[in-house]
């Protein structure tokens, strides 16, 4: 199986199928082909997609940038949980300007707070799109990098109408290999 770009490659469309790739690769046995999928390409998308202040910009442009940022991310973080598989950490990758899928969720976390101060496109309620990333983004999180600002963010966006029963879908998700 040979590399797989799509392109143009520069959205949450590319990195979604990044994944799907490394989890067909992992699923098959073909190591090198998940290696060869993330360091060629993953890797070059979190250059390319991410600003080195974590803004996503591919995304910001679009008319549910808060939406899609989320979504981009949530590809990402699958991507790097994939990747440990294969002895590869993107979760501490940085790119040549110092891209990081960290500074992507960094970028977001303060408009979970204040999300009437997103200052891009968001032509749907962005009021409930805080949740998106306690259901998405921060279990995986706080389980590449247990801070108390990752669980304070899940707390008191899990607090504003996340329902319990999504927590038990993370628990296999938090669980680091050997503990």
């Amino acid at each position: 199986m040979a590399v797989y770009q799509r392109q143009p490659g520069h959205n949450n469309i590319a990195i979604g199928m990044d994944c799907l790739v490394i989890a067909l690769a992992l699923y098959t046995d073909q190591l090198a082909q998940a290696r060869d999928q993330i360091n060629q390409l993953t890797k070059g998308r979190i250059d390319s997609q991410i600003e080195p202040d974590g803004r996503l910009p591919h995304e910001l442009e679009r008319t549910l940038s808060f939406s899609y940022s989320i979504k981009a991310l949530n590809s990402f973080f699958i991507a790097a949980r994939l990747a440990e598989h294969v002895g590869i950490d993107l979760w501490n990758y940085e790119g040549p300007d110092g891209q990081s899928i960290r500074k992507g969720l960094d970028f977001l976390i303060p408009y979970c707070y204040e999300p009437e101060k997103w200052p891009y496109p968001q032509i749907k309620d962005l009021i409930s799109q805080p949740a998106g990333i306690v259901r998405h983004l921060l279990p995986l999180a706080i389980r590449a990098w247990p801070e108390e600002a990752y669980k304070n963010t899940y707390g008191h966006i899990s607090r504003k109408g996340v329902a319990k029963e999504e927590w038990l879908i993370y628990c296999g998700l938090l669980l680091k290999e050997g503990k």
